[in-house]
């Protein structure tokens, strides 16, 4: 069973009304037949895998309970102008609209307070959840409102009597727009990317990668954007049609076949389908597989669309271009494996790069027996500030080449401070077997050493030199 503000959807019997505490507009309005939005709309979406992905997008939300699936969201990030409003516009002509505005009324923003964000979520759950412009967001919330929307639960409050009020709570399936990635939203706020955040919010690159933004093939236009003007013209006229046919079909589909046969059968369409496009990742952690099970879904939406008549499409039509989407993801993200392990090799060596002559103590052997020529007393560059907040020593030693280099060696406050975000025994773990963390005796991955000026060893983390020159990923 749908519902939605004005009909249902299923063998109903008994009648079910919609009520909720206050009173919202219908932004599932319709504007012409299923027909016309294919003719206007759909057609012009082939060949183009960023269109493509967003009208799947739509037609995707009412399998998320079908399925059985957590929630989660793509985000289309790029410069202005690249076209990702027009494409969020498509994807909200498939759903919605409203007289006023078109397609763009069943548009929302991302200007809110994460509380605010409970009420919008819950009022399109089971349905798709458009956000344009993710800037508008205070970065300082952003980590927080990825878990919540793909999590599908508010928060716990209290009520007036002390007691737990009612949880909201919802499925969601959100695209997103922005100029800034989910990392970059944290990095203004000075916090670091969790991997849960990452694998619930997914950046997919605008760019398309044919030098016309968003767009692989403009039709019958002359320009980008007069294509883009085209598309948001006829998303005014056409909207709200193509969902409404797509939940008449799909709740038919399901009676006569029996709920669970037929969830069983997309099931496993769905993960042929992700295992296709992790068939050049064979050793792809859990967190890209969980994404891409997401892309699947959408793809599988899309070809149900497609079998139904609804798109216009060639049946494989969204299959491929969905997966250009996941492929260029996975690239952006620079490594099919775990976030955290990327994490820990990256923050490691930016902490390194920005403190080695700060916050390192000189660490220089008596015995160092090869200096460079032009030092003629044999030394390193004399030292024009005091060490402030030392997070460790440098010591002079001979590097992979046989040159002698900087090698950093960090107290324990400093490693914490250097890997701070992160699980601290995962991360070091992960550091001892890239060969980046140097492990002292006993298996621990610290060891005992003697720095200059000390009368007794204290314990130390030794950072193999090749920390400036590992490649994180597998681009």
């Amino acid at each position: 069973m749908y519902v939605l503000p004005d009909t249902t959807y299923g063998n109903l019997k008994e009648r079910v009304v919609l009520q909720t505490t206050e009173q919202e507009p219908n932004l599932f309005g319709v504007s012409g037949t299923v027909e016309d939005w294919k003719q206007h709309i759909g057609q012009f979406c082939k060949g183009n895998s960023r269109l493509v992905m967003a009208v799947c997008t739509g037609f995707a939300a009412p399998l998320l309970g079908v399925l059985g699936l957590e929630g989660g969201g793509v985000s289309f990030v790029g410069p202005s102008r690249a076209g990702k409003s027009t494409a969020l516009l498509l994807a909200c002509s498939v759903c919605g609209g409203t007289p006023e505005s078109g397609a763009k009324g069943y548009a929302r923003s991302w200007r809110s307070t994460s509380n605010g964000m409970e009420s919008v979520a819950l009022s399109s759950c089971d349905a798709l959840l458009p956000m344009d412009e993710v800037g508008q967001l205070d970065p300082k919330e952003i980590g927080d409102v990825a878990y919540m929307l793909a999590n599908g639960q508010g928060k716990v409050r209290a009520s007036r009597t002390g007691g737990a009020r009612a949880t909201a709570r919802w499925r969601s399936l959100f695209l997103s727009t922005g100029e800034n990635t989910l990392d970059d939203m944290n990095k203004l706020a000075g916090r670091p990317t969790k991997a849960g955040q990452e694998v619930r919010f997914c950046d997919v690159p605008a760019d398309a990668g044919h030098n016309m933004g968003m767009f692989e093939n403009i039709h019958h236009c002359d320009s980008p954007g007069e294509f883009s003007d085209y598309l948001g013209n006829a998303c005014g006229q056409y909207y709200g049609a193509p969902l409404r046919a797509f939940l008449d079909t799909l709740t038919q589909r399901m009676e006569a076949e029996g709920i669970r046969i037929f969830r069983e059968s997309l099931l496993a369409r769905m993960e042929a389908i992700s295992t296709i496009y992790l068939s050049h990742w064979p050793n792809a952690s859990g967190q890209v597989r969980s994404v891409s099970r997401r892309f699947a879904m959408i793809a599988l939406a899309g070809e149900l669309a497609t079998e139904f008549g609804l798109t216009g499409w060639d049946h494989d039509t969204p299959d491929v271009l969905v997966s250009m989407c996941f492929g260029d993801w996975l690239r952006a993200r620079g490594t099919a494996g775990r976030r955290e392990d990327e994490q820990a090799i990256q923050q490691l060596r930016d902490f390194i790069t920005q403190n080695l002559s700060a916050r390192l103590e000189p660490w220089i052997d008596k015995d160092a027996d090869e200096m460079p020529v032009e030092w003629g007393e044999g030394k390193p560059p004399p030292e024009r500030y005091r060490t402030q907040k030392q997070a460790g020593w440098r010591r002079w030693a001979k590097g992979p080449d046989g040159r002698y280099i900087w090698c950093p060696i960090l107290n324990p406050a400093g490693m914490r401070e250097a890997l701070t975000g992160l699980n601290q025994i995962e991360a070091k773990k992960i550091l001892v077997e890239r060969g980046l963390l140097i492990p002292g005796k006993g298996g621990k991955n610290s060891d005992l050493m003697a720095p200059p000026g000390y009368a007794k060893n204290t314990r130390v983390y030794v950072i193999s030199a090749h920390i400036f020159s590992v490649a994180t990923g597998d681009k």
